[in-house]
């Protein structure tokens, strides 16, 4: 039994410890994009593809990494704001403010 709650102890550490550096991943990445820039412009800086919304009023697009996204809204073909997306446990969530990049 002890065995079994020192291992959840480590999982529930190692879970943590990835959303922490997932969120830190997306608010380096945050700092990165521009107003107007394109979704293959923002997909350049991510690295990776984004992922596409259909009739989601939260966003248009998002990136998915570890325990965090970043929905990205566009626009007229331009990126207008982004927001952080944390996971917490299995099925809730905790958004960060949008930033807009377009003041």
């Amino acid at each position: 039994m002890v065995r079994l709650a020192s291992c959840t102890g480590a999982v529930a550490v190692l879970l943590v410890g990835c959303a922490a550096m997932s969120v830190d991943k997306m608010h380096s990445l945050q700092a990165k994009l521009g107003c107007g820039i394109s979704p293959m412009q923002t997909e350049a800086i991510i690295g990776e593809r984004l992922q596409t919304l259909e009739n989601d009023s939260r966003a248009t697009h998002f990136y998915r990494s570890g325990m965090a996204d970043l929905w990205l809204v566009f626009a007229d073909g331009g990126l207008r704001s982004s927001q952080v997306i944390r996971v917490k446990g299995l099925i809730g969530t905790e958004q960060e403010p949008v930033v807009n990049h377009c003041p």
